[in-house]
């Protein structure tokens, strides 16, 4: 299809077990007009074969292949080769609600810049929705200035590239940080931000998330410490307002990739203590939890007793103990 009103950009490296259920979910849709733009980077299992196959019985797919660069660098391809009106991303564990194309299709007739929407996180053993709400939770145009506050909002639709609909011509000179591998997302919505002109929230759930022991997020992985890059960059471009925010998190976050790997590597430990920066006040927009505070709070004295207390409690959430006592209460 020559001109598609969706391009569905779908970034694949070692997704065999998913690729099927996810490209699926969009043959399937009662909107046909799209294209899917399958960008293998460097697959080592039978990712490659299942686009390739999928893609000899549909002409919406192309496959495109290039080696290991990351997710920034496959979504990049995949926006260099994009011809539809709206652009998607969808990454290849996760599918599409069975109504997502129409409903999108039919709030776009406004040519809006970037739609958000509601989505559900799966596991194997439950779904539950993480829904916009308060301010977030009204259909209908909004400005860009709640856009971007909805990026840090708890209530609102974060940072994700995976919850939102973007008119390609209004991102035309828009990329993913390739330095960056994790939050890679939220650095490049900060970016839209700045650049588009209408927002449309839709309240409703078009997305299905797959949470899993193997994803990026639920690891431990040492593309997270790109996180750190992506959280200098961002607090470069927002609003004073929102700066304290990106700092805070910064501070959690150094604390927390401390627990996890800092300790294998005296020097990268070192590294992520002098990544804390102490700060009088707390961030508004998110909320963290008291437990947060608390390791933050404590950083100002000791990191190396902050990253023990934050390890302690993840050995303690990981275990039965947890959810038996979480259950008593």
């Amino acid at each position: 299809m020559s001109n598609p009103y969706f391009s569905i950009i779908i970034p694949v490296f070692n997704a065999e077990p998913y690729l099927r259920r996810c490209l699926n979910s969009i043959l399937k849709q009662a909107f046909t007009s799209f294209e899917i733009l399958i960008i293998n980077d460097g697959s080592t299992d039978n990712s490659e074969i299942i686009a390739n196959e999928m893609a000899q019985n549909n002409s919406s797919i192309k496959v495109f292949n290039q080696k290991n660069s990351g997710v920034s660098a496959a979504r990049n391809k995949g926006l260099d080769n994009a011809n539809g009106k709206y652009v998607l991303f969808v990454d290849p564990d996760d599918y599409l609600d069975d109504e997502t194309l129409i409903a999108l299709s039919k709030c776009t007739n406004e040519s809006p810049d970037v739609v958000c929407f509601n989505v559900e996180l799966a596991t194997q053993q439950r779904i539950y929705s993480q829904k916009l709400e308060g301010i977030f939770a009204v259909s209908g145009p909004t400005t860009k200035e709640f856009f971007i506050e909805g990026l840090f909002s708890k209530f609102g639709y974060r940072g994700y590239a995976w919850n939102k609909a973007y008119r390609l011509n209004a991102i035309q000179d828009i990329r993913f940080d390739e330095d960056v591998a994790y939050l890679e997302d939220e650095l490049f919505n900060v970016k839209v931000g700045f650049s588009v002109q209408k927002i449309y929230f839709l309240p409703k759930t078009l997305y299905v998330y797959w949470q899993h022991e193997g994803s990026v997020v639920n690891g431990t992985s040492y593309r997270k410490i790109t996180a750190l890059l992506a959280l200098r960059r961002i607090y470069d471009l927002v609003p004073p307002k929102l700066q304290n925010d990106i700092v805070f998190r910064l501070n959690l976050f150094a604390i927390e990739l401390a627990s996890q790997l800092g300790f294998r590597n005296e020097s990268s430990f070192k590294e992520l203590r002098q990544t804390y920066r102490k700060q009088e006040k707390f961030q508004r927009h998110f909320e963290p939890s008291r437990f947060d505070k608390m390791v933050v709070n404590i950083a100002k004295y000791s990191f190396r007793s902050a990253t023990l207390i934050y390890k302690a409690k993840t050995y303690i959430v990981k275990s039965r103990f947890y959810y038996l006592l979480k259950s008593t209460v």
